[in-house]
């Protein structure tokens, strides 16, 4: 049986390798820190307006995990996670 792992129900953990601020907030997959940035209120909605981009700038030197917890049918038997499109 077939799972579909994307949707809404993610961690987004974020970690500053220069700073060590860190957080973590819910998150969305498919998707990139930015939207999710912006649907929790950390980046502004309209990125693109004015010098909004530059507030993603602070971001560059940070580090991002995506984990989720799920469960597997018929854990006796062999399983296999397929990613498509991974950067």
């Amino acid at each position: 049986m077939k799972k579909i792992l994307n949707g809404t129900d993610w961690d987004l953990f974020y970690e500053d390798l220069v700073s060590f601020d860190k957080g973590n907030i819910k998150a969305e997959v498919p998707g990139n820190f930015e939207l999710d940035f912006i649907k929790n209120g950390i980046l502004p909605e309209n990125i693109f307006y004015s010098d909004n981009i530059k507030k993603a700038e602070k971001y560059e030197t940070y580090r991002f995990t995506y984990e989720k917890t799920f469960s597997i049918d018929e854990p006796e038997k062999e399983h296999r996670i397929t990613f498509y499109g991974v950067d």
